[in-house]
C-alpha cells in the first residue's frame, strides 16, 4: 500500500453497542468509563461459570425496517443492517446516484446467524429434517449479513464477508481501505456484526477458559491487563463506517470524521489458541499498517490494545507492541475498551476503530476499567478507570484473532 493514492475519510458512522443505538450512547459510556455488563438471566446459562455479558437491552429491528424483511433475518443481520443503514444515514450519501462498480460492502463476522443454525438443529433433532425451516441454509450461512445489506440498500455491487476470528472487522474495514485507496472504488461500506450470546457459544469459551468466572457483580469484570485478569466477557453488537476517497467527499460537502490512514495484517503461524510469545505476526500487521500510512512510532498518540483480560493475550500483547514501538512505547498512552463494551468477537474491530474515531473527535482516551491490580508483566502507559482528556492525532487500533490473525488500523485526525 506505499503507492496508494487516494486519502481515504470516514465519512459516516453507524453502531448498535450494549450501550445502545447510536454514538451519543458509546461515547457517553466511553467517557463516563461505564461498563455495558449485565447477569446473564436466561436458565440455559444458570450452570455456566460465565455470570454476566454486555448485551443489547433496548433494540428492536422493526424500529428500522418492516416485520416482513426483519424476521426472515437472524439477530447478527439485523445489527448489521440497521448500523449499515445508520451509517449511511449519517453519511447523507445517495446511493441511487453512485454507480454499482464504484462502491462495495465488506463485513467481518466469526458466528454469524449461528444461533439460527443451532435452534434448527434442535427441530431436526425432535422432529426430523421435514419440520426443519427451509430458509435457514439462507439465512444462516456466515455470510448473509453482506447479502442482507446488498438487498436493503439496493446495491449490485461486490458484496463479501469476512471471517478471520476476532480480526475480522479490521480486516472488511481494511479491505474496502485498500479498495478506496487505489482508486478501484469511491465508497466502501465497512464493519462488523456479532451477535454471540447463545448458549453453545459462551459454553464454548468457558470449556476453552478464556472467559471471566469472577463473580462479585457485572460492573467490576471483566478486567485488561491487570494482576488479577482472568479472561473477558462476550458483547454483542454491530459498526459500520462509510470509507470515501477524498476527492468523492469533498465534491459532495461531506462531513468528515477522520482519515483512515493505514492497514496492516500478519499471521504468527503458530498455535490457534495461545499468541506468538514474541509477537511475530503482531509486529508484522503493525509494520505494514505504519508503513501504508507512511508514519512512525513517534506519530503514534493512542493504541487501542485488543486487551482480551485473559492471562497469555494480555501479557503477550504487551510483549508485542514493545517489539513494534520500542521504548516509545512508554511515550504512547494505551486502554482497552472490551472491559466497558466485552468482547464482541468478529465486531470487536468495527466498534473499536469507531471508538478511536470518536477519542480523536471528542479530544480523550478512554480508559480500562476495573484496573485494580498492576502486573509487572504488563507494564504500559495505560489510561486506568477515568478516561483522560489528551489531544489525538494518531491513533491505532489492533485486533487478532484464533489462528493468530493479526490485523491492524491506523486512524488520523483530519
Amino acid at each position: 500500500m506505499l503507492n496508494s493514492k487516494a486519502k481515504v475519510l470516514i465519512t459516516g458512522i453507524g453502531v448498535i453497542s450494549p450501550a445502545g443505538v447510536g454514538i451519543d450512547n458509546l461515547l457517553q459510556v466511553l467517557q463516563e468509563g461505564k461498563s455495558t455488563a449485565s447477569d446473564l438471566t436466561d436458565a440455559e446459562f444458570s450452570n455456566f461459570p460465565l455470570k454476566y455479558a454486555c448485551q443489547i437491552g433496548n433494540f428492536n429491528p422493526l424500529d428500522y425496517m418492516k416485520f416482513k424483511l426483519a424476521r426472515h433475518m437472524t439477530r447478527c443481520s439485523q445489527l448489521g443492517v440497521v448500523a449499515s443503514l445508520l451509517a449511511v444515514q449519517d453519511s447523507k450519501l445517495n446511493l441511487s446516484t453512485i454507480p454499482s462498480d464504484r462502491i462495495q460492502i465488506y463485513e467481518g463476522t466469526s458466528m454469524g446467524g449461528l444461533n439460527n443454525i443451532l435452534a434448527d438443529y434442535e427441530t431436526f433433532l425432535e422432529e426430523g429434517y421435514q419440520k426443519m425451516n427451509p430458509s435457514t441454509a439462507a439465512q444462516a450461512f456466515i455470510g448473509s449479513t453482506t447479502g442482507e445489506i446488498a438487498i436493503v440498500l439496493g446495491l449490485r455491487s461486490r458484496s463479501i464477508t469476512i471471517c478471520s476470528g476476532s480480526a475480522s472487522a479490521n480486516d472488511a474495514i481494511g479491505l474496502g481501505f485498500e479498495q478506496v485507496s487505489s482508486g478501484t472504488i469511491d465508497i466502501a461500506i465497512v464493519g462488523g456484526s456479532e451477535a454471540p450470546i447463545i448458549p453453545a457459544v459462551i459454553g464454548s469459551f468457558c470449556r476453552a477458559g478464556v472467559v471471566s468466572t469472577r463473580q462479585d457483580g457485572p460492573q467490576m469484570t471483566p478486567r485488561a491487563f491487570t494482576g488479577d485478569r482472568d479472561g473477558f466477557i462476550v458483547g454483542e453488537g454491530a459498526g459500520f463506517l462509510i470509507l470515501e476517497s477524498e476527492k468523492h467527499a469533498k465534491a459532495r460537502h461531506a462531513k468528515i470524521y477522520a482519515e483512515l490512514a493505514g492497514f496492516g495484517n500478519g499471521c504468527d503461524a503458530y498455535q490457534m489458541l495461545v499468541p506468538h510469545p514474541e509477537g511475530e505476526g503482531v509486529f508484522l500487521a503493525a509494520d505494514r499498517a505504519m508503513r501504508s500510512a507512511r508514519i512512525s512510532e513517534e506519530d503514534v498518540d493512542y493504541i487501542n490494545a485488543h486487551g482480551t483480560g485473559t492471562r497469555l493475550n494480555d501479557k503477550y500483547e504487551t510483549i508485542a507492541l514493545k517489539k513494534v514501538f520500542k521504548k516509545n512505547i512508554f511515550n504512547i498512552r494505551v486502554s482497552s475498551t472490551k472491559p466497558i463494551t466485552g468482547h464482541l468477537l468478529g465486531a470487536c474491530g468495527a466498534i473499536e476503530a469507531i471508538i478511536c474515531v470518536l477519542s480523536i473527535q471528542h479530544g480523550f482516551i478512554p480508559p480500562i476499567i476495573n484496573y485494580l491490580q498492576t502486573d509487572p508483566e504488563c507494564d504500559l502507559n495505560f489510561v486506568k478507570n477515568k478516561s483522560e482528556d489528551k489531544k489525538i492525532s494518531v491513533a491505532m487500533s489492533f485486533t487478532y484473532g484464533f489462528g493468530g490473525k493479526n490485523s491492524v488500523l491506523i486512524l488520523r485526525k483530519v
